[in-house]
């Protein structure tokens, strides 16, 4: 499964509030979600699935080592990064990974 890895809040790698975002989480459930979340030992994680009834619209999942949130800010902004790059914008940026 493709993840990647963001450090959201700063310009240099290895910096700010890092996060793994799974952009194609279609199928996962939600005990799958935070097993993957702890076992990359990641503070939190955002999982993405494409929204069928809206064009170019994700939902967001975000898991943190104890379960799923509500909400979380800078998983978010993670998650916009990523799929601004998925779609071919230039400035946006991450170290994509596969596990």
């Amino acid at each position: 499964m493709r993840y990647t890895h963001v450090d959201v809040f700063t310009a240099r790698p290895h910096n700010g509030n890092s996060l793994a975002v799974f952009p194609e989480a279609e199928g996962l459930t939600a005990a799958q979600m935070l097993a993957i979340t702890r076992e990359l030992r990641y503070f939190e994680s955002v999982f993405l699935t494409p929204d069928p009834s809206r064009p170019r619209t994700h939902r967001a999942r975000v898991f943190d080592l104890a379960g799923e949130l509500d909400f979380a800010g800078h998983p978010l902004i993670g998650a916009a990064s990523v799929l601004r790059a998925l779609e071919g914008d230039p400035r946006a940026t991450g170290d994509e990974t596969t596990c």
